[in-house]
């Protein structure tokens, strides 16, 4: 019979609807000792058939994600990813990022109550404006929420943890406001007008496999829709949360920031999420919204255009993909300010910047990406004929 497939704690409390498929096994690699190996994996976005993200996993851990496209929205694939260790009960997420508008109700009633004072057309079109509805492919209509705490509370866990949702006994034990990472991710956006605000906090509560503590980091960006007559803001919410059993959490930590920091989405994809962007933009410029509606002339356009995306990306699109890596970089670095036992390596290969747990003497890089770290200056990575090992020096 088939084995039974490892338990993923974050996705076992209510992660996706439906099952995220999980990741190509890495190479095998034994982890003597004390040494920390991590195996570079991706996960795969089906639609564009690209990787969509590639991520550093512990051996002997797990990923699982999934990337969901949003028929006829212009703001990318959701992807939700998950990194766990079923052993120990632990396990990281990077939860899909999710669009929301604010202030499209008073823009409606405005315009309404000019046409019929009465109020009578208000009354029976307010039900297309009220909090939740739809507003286009992919958003929804929603006040911005007071703190990026409420934004997990009200909206994150009700719909991706149903696990918290249900427990009766969740305690909010700390909360950090993150005022550098913020004004780092401002200072790097492209977006004119864009504010940032973070938050990072910890709770406790009570989950079928046992007292746990969970700690998220939530941010939400707000930018201003300047159309005449029509002020409205388009507000995002992004968050990401490691979870242990009780007591065990803050240990986990520098292991859970290196994972976290490795993830990147490589160029080829953001590329072709770019074109599809622009593309679906202007047959919305265009009028094609009522054509979009349409469930089967939507999907016979998302295939055209995956047709017609270039592989090959422009200069342009690379100077973009570069900015937004250049930024990410500049926020972690601010984020580093608020995680301790971690440190930067450079990879002698390409010079890439590698967040990995600082507690090691002696840290390794092969040529597929793997690392492997140790405390014993005997102890050598594992060898064969395909790979080969440097080692990586902390790079401040």
């Amino acid at each position: 019979p088939p084995a039974t497939p490892p338990t993923n704690p974050i996705e076992a409390a209510g992660a996706a609807d439906k099952p995220a498929a999980p990741a190509p096994a890495a190479a095998p690699m034994a982890a003597p000792g004390d040494a920390l190996v991590m195996h570079k994996q991706a996960l795969n976005d089906p639609f564009a058939q690209l990787d969509a993200m590639t991520i550093l996993v512990p051996a002997g851990w797990k990923m699982s994600g999934s990337v969901e496209w949003i028929p006829g929205s212009a703001t990318g694939p959701r992807i939700d990813l998950a990194v766990f260790d079923p052993d120990q009960r632990a396990a990281l997420r990077i939860y899909p990022a999710l669009f929301f508008s604010d202030g499209v109700r008073e823009v409606q009633w405005k315009a309404n109550m000019k046409l019929d004072p009465t109020g009578r057309l208000w009354a029976r079109v307010e039900h297309l404006f009220q909090e939740g509805a739809p507003n286009g492919p992919g958003m929804e209509i929603r006040k911005v929420p007071k703190t990026p705490r409420e934004y997990v509370q009200l909206i994150l866990v009700p719909r991706l943890r149903k696990e918290i949702a249900a427990t009766t006994d969740v305690t909010v034990v700390s909360e950090t406001d993150l005022p550098d990472y913020a004004k780092a991710r401002t200072d790097a956006s492209m977006m004119p007008g864009v504010k940032f605000t973070a938050s990072r906090f910890r709770i406790t509560y009570t989950a079928p496999d046992g007292p746990v503590e969970e700690e998220f980091t939530s941010t939400i960006s707000v930018t201003p829709i300047n159309v005449p007559g029509q002020q409205t803001t388009m507000w995002v919410g992004e968050v990401s949360s490691c979870r242990a059993p009780r007591g065990k959490l803050d240990a986990l930590l520098p292991t859970f920031t290196a994972i976290l920091t490795s993830a990147q989405q490589p160029l080829p994809h953001f590329n072709f999420v770019q074109q599809i962007g622009q593309m679906v933009l202007k047959m919305q410029r265009e009028m094609f919204q009522q054509m979009l509606a349409d469930n089967a002339q939507h999907n016979k356009i998302m295939n055209d255009l995956r047709s017609q995306a270039s592989k090959d990306a422009s200069q342009r699109i690379r100077d973009n993909f570069q900015k937004q890596q250049d930024g990410k970089a500049i926020a972690h670095e601010q984020f580093m300010h608020y995680i301790n036992d971690t440190a930067s390596y450079k990879s002698p290969g390409d010079g890439a910047k590698l967040v990995l747990p600082a507690n090691y003497k002696f840290t390794y890089i092969n040529n597929r990406g793997d690392t492997f770290q140790t405390m014993d200056a005997t102890l050598q990575p594992p060898a064969d004929p395909q790979t080969s090992w440097e080692r990586m020096e902390k790079s401040r």
